[in-house]
């Protein structure tokens, strides 16, 4: 026997509505079902709240997925690849890391992330590191010890490509970024940078 339904009334403004209808139509759905499944998702979303996971950081691992430049590796995997490419990549390998540090760095400015404490917080989603960030000191905390070369070289053209001018401490198991300025990149900055790339 199915289950007793409880009808309940929601008051919603005219976005609302309107999302509603096109989702039913889209979903073949009725409102009502629409209306549960989303209670269903937010409450799945709200037990996982302690361990951070939230719709916006959802939506950010979807994106870097769903675009397959990004791939999901074991950090034990992670840290024996690191472990070898510290030992034996040569230095054509890290100017190739640092070209690619270089290249996100005009990613994120096309993307309007001008600030270093921006860019790290996106970065900071893709889990390879946490960041602490006080007053233009970024510390960052690896994922692993052996994140710290890859790291640092990856930085050093980012940082370039954001025309931030910063200095780069490796501690233990973290990477400190000082910043020398404000950590923003002023707009003729961004001409002058672009027209000499």
């Amino acid at each position: 026997m199915a289950e007793k339904l409880k009808r309940i009334s929601v008051a919603v403004d005219s976005d609302t509505d309107r999302i509603l209808r096109i989702l039913a139509k889209k979903e073949n759905k009725t409102i009502s079902e629409i209306i549960r499944n989303a209670i269903s998702v937010y409450s799945e979303f709200d037990k996982d709240k302690e361990k951070g996971v939230s719709p916006g950081k959802t939506k950010i691992y979807a994106e870097l997925l769903a675009g397959r430049e990004h791939v999901i590796v074991d950090i034990e995997l992670w840290v024996a690849m690191l472990d070898e490419l510290n030992e034996t990549a040569s230095e054509k390998f890290w100017e190739i890391v640092e070209k690619i540090g270089y290249e996100h760095g005009i990613q994120y400015r096309m993307k309007g992330l001008y600030s270093l404490q921006d860019v790290l917080t996106h970065m900071e989603n893709e889990n390879w590191f946490r960041v602490k960030a006080d007053e233009g000191i970024y510390t960052l905390i690896l994922s692993a010890r052996s994140e710290q070369r890859i790291l640092r070289t990856f930085f050093k053209g980012l940082l370039r490509a954001l025309n931030i001018d910063a200095e780069m401490v490796e501690g233990l198991r973290k990477l400190i970024i000082v910043v020398n300025s404000d950590g923003h990149v002023k707009e003729e900055e961004l001409v002058t940078s672009s027209s000499t790339s």
